[in-house]
C-alpha cells in the first residue's frame, strides 16, 4: 500500500512517546517507533479525509469514505507547504485519530512481545509486523482462557474427554458437578446414588457440552464398557444435532449400547458376529451377490437393505474371518476397471450467456466405509486398498482443480434423518475425511466462480444490475443452503 499523505505525523510520534516506557528493552522501544509507527501511518483505519472544496474555495473535512454519515465542514487548521501543494494537485490528506482504543491495541502488542520475547518464543522482534503481535496477543490470550477454564472445570469436577466441532464431552467425578447435572437437565443423576456408584468405580458419568458450555445430554457407562443409560432433557431423547457426537464418541471408545438406545437411535447390539455363520453367509447365503449389487449405491439405497449393520459386522470381526472371504468382499465392492469416481450429469445452468454442468459424484460407498473401518488393514488386499485410496485423493484434486464451468456435487454432509443409525459415511463425508486436504482448493475455487459470475453481470446490467435466477441458484449451491455439498 503506497504512503498516505498523513498530515499529523508529529502527533503520531508524540503519541508514541507516551507510550513508551523506558524500562522496556531497547529492540522494542526502536520496534515501537519503527514497525508501529509506519503501521499507523499507512494502515491505520480511523481518520478523516481533508479535500479542497472549489466552489467554496477552502480545505473541507469529510468521512474516510464517500458514503460516510459527516458532512463535510471546513478544515480550520493551519496546512504546511506541502500540504497546500498535494491539495493543488488534487491529492487528499488523512488526518488520523489517536484515540484511547490505539493506544489500548499498541499496549497489548508490548505486552505480547516482551513475554515472547522474555520465553525465548522470539529471538527479535525487528521482523515482526504490527498485525502479527496482535496476533500473538490474540494467541495468548485464548490461551490463558482455556488454561483457567481448564481449572475451573478440574476444580468442579469436570473434565473434558473428548472433542467436537461444535461439542464437548466431560467426565463428571464430583457429587457438585453431578448435582449441578441433575438440576439443568431436570433427572435424577443428582441423586446420591449415582454419586455413590461414581466414587466405588462402579459406573463413569458423561455430559454432552455445546459450544456455549450448556449440558445437552448424560451418560452412564458400567463397569465392563456398557453405556447402559443416554438421557437428554427430562429423561428425554437426544437432540439430532448431537447424536452423530454421542455415536462417534460410542465407536471410539468401543461401548456397548445396552440401554436407551432409541434415545440415541441406536440398536442394542455389539456387531460381534459368529465368524463361521458370518462367513457362510457370505459365501452361501448370498452376501457377495448382495454386496455386489448395492457396489454404487447412495445412502439413500442401503438403508433398505440394512447395509451399514452388514458392513460394521464384517469391520467388527474382520481379524477372525479367513482372508480368503474378506478379497471375496473386496472383489465384489471394488469398481473393478471402472475408475473410483463416477460422474454424472445431472443437468445445465444458463446463466448470462454461460453454461454451468452439474454432475452428482459417486464412488464405491461401502467399500470406502470398510476401508475406513480398518477392514483390510491386515487382509491380502491391504495393498490394493490403498491404491484404491490414492486413487480416490487423485480424483479428488482433479475435481477441485476443474474448470469454472463444472459442479460436481456429492450430497449432504448430514442428512437431515439419521439413517441406520449413522455407522456408515454419506460420500461427502468419505471423500472430505481423505489424507489430503483440499479445502483451500475448494475456496479458491468458489471465489473464483463467484468473481466470474459478477464481473458478468456487472458486464451486462451494469453495477446495479441484479443477480438472474440461475445467479442466486449457483450461489445457494456454493453455499450449502441446499443441502449439497459441492467441489
Amino acid at each position: 500500500m503506497p504512503s498516505r499523505n498523513v498530515l499529523n505525523c508529529a502527533e503520531v510520534e508524540r503519541f508514541l512517546d507516551d507510550l513508551t516506557d523506558q524500562r522496556e528493552r531497547p529492540e522494542i522501544r526502536a520496534w515501537l517507533q519503527a514497525t508501529v509507527r509506519r503501521w499507523i501511518i499507512n494502515h491505520h483505519d480511523r481518520y478523516l479525509r481533508i479535500a479542497y472544496d472549489r466552489a467554496a474555495g477552502q480545505a473541507v473535512l469529510m468521512a474516510p469514505t464517500a458514503e460516510g454519515a459527516e458532512s463535510p465542514g471546513p478544515f480550520e487548521g493551519d496546512l504546511p507547504d506541502w500540504g497546500r501543494r498535494a491539495l493543488a494537485r488534487g491529492d487528499e490528506l488523512i488526518l488520523l485519530t489517536l484515540d484511547a482504543g490505539l493506544a489500548k491495541r499498541v499496549r497489548r502488542a508490548l505486552q505480547a512481545l516482551g513475554a515472547a520475547l522474555d520465553e525465548g518464543l522470539l529471538t527479535s522482534c525487528e521482523r515482526v509486523s504490527f498485525p502479527r503481535a496482535e496476533q500473538i496477543s490474540e494467541e495468548r490470550r485464548l490461551r490463558a482462557y482455556e488454561r483457567r477454564r481448564a481449572r475451573r472445570t478440574r476444580a468442579a469436577g469436570e473434565i473434558p474427554v473428548y472433542r467436537a466441532p461444535k461439542a464437548t464431552i466431560v467426565k463428571l467425578t464430583s457429587a457438585s458437578s453431578l448435582r449441578e447435572e441433575g438440576q439443568r437437565l431436570r433427572h435424577c443423576v443428582g441423586l446420591w446414588t449415582y454419586a455413590n456408584r461414581v466414587r466405588k468405580g462402579v459406573s463413569e458419568i458423561y455430559s454432552l457440552r455445546d459450544e456455549k458450555g450448556q449440558s445437552r445430554a448424560t451418560l452412564e457407562v458400567r463397569r465392563g464398557g456398557t453405556l447402559s443409560q443416554i438421557k437428554g432433557f427430562a429423561n428425554g431423547s437426544v437432540d439430532e444435532r448431537y447424536r452423530p457426537v454421542l455415536q462417534a464418541f460410542a465407536r471410539n471408545r468401543e461401548y456397548e449400547v445396552g440401554g436407551d438406545e432409541w434415545n440415541l437411535r441406536l440398536r442394542a447390539r455389539s456387531f460381534r458376529a459368529d465368524t463361521a455363520r458370518l462367513e457362510r453367509f457370505l459365501r452361501e447365503g448370498g452376501g457377495l451377490d448382495l454386496l455386489r449389487r448395492c457396489r454404487w449405491a447412495e445412502h439413500r439405497a442401503l438403508r433398505g437393505v440394512r447395509m451399514p449393520v452388514l458392513l460394521q459386522t464384517i469391520a467388527t470381526n474382520a481379524r477372525q474371518t479367513d482372508p480368503e472371504v474378506l478379497s471375496g468382499v473386496y472383489e465384489a465392492l471394488s469398481p473393478q476397471d471402472e475408475p473410483a469416481i463416477r460422474l454424472a450429469c445431472v443437468g445445465t445452468i444458463r446463466v448470462y450467456g454461460q453454461v454451468v454442468t452439474l454432475y452428482r459424484v459417486q464412488v464405491p460407498l461401502p467399500l470406502i466405509n470398510l476401508i475406513k473401518m480398518g477392514a483390510f488393514a491386515r487382509g491380502p488386499v491391504k495393498v490394493q486398498a490403498r491404491a484404491l485410496c490414492r486413487d480416490l485423493d487423485q480424483g479428488l484434486v482433479d475435481l477441485a482443480m476443474a474448470p469454472l464451468d463444472r459442479l460436481y456435487m456429492l450430497g449432504a454432509p448430514r442428512p437431515r434423518k439419521d439413517w441406520d443409525t449413522r455407522l456408515m459415511d454419506t460420500p461427502a463425508e468419505v471423500l472430505t475425511d481423505m489424507r489430503l486436504d483440499i479445502a483451500p482448493l475448494r475456496a479458491r475455487r468458489h471465489d473464483s466462480l463467484l468473481r466470474h459470475l459478477n464481473r458478468a453481470r456487472h458486464d451486462r446490467g451494469g453495477q446495479r444490475g441484479r443477480p438472474s435466477a440461475c445467479h442466486r441458484r449457483i450461489r445457494d449451491l456454493l453455499g450449502g443452503r441446499t443441502g449439497e455439498y459441492v467441489l
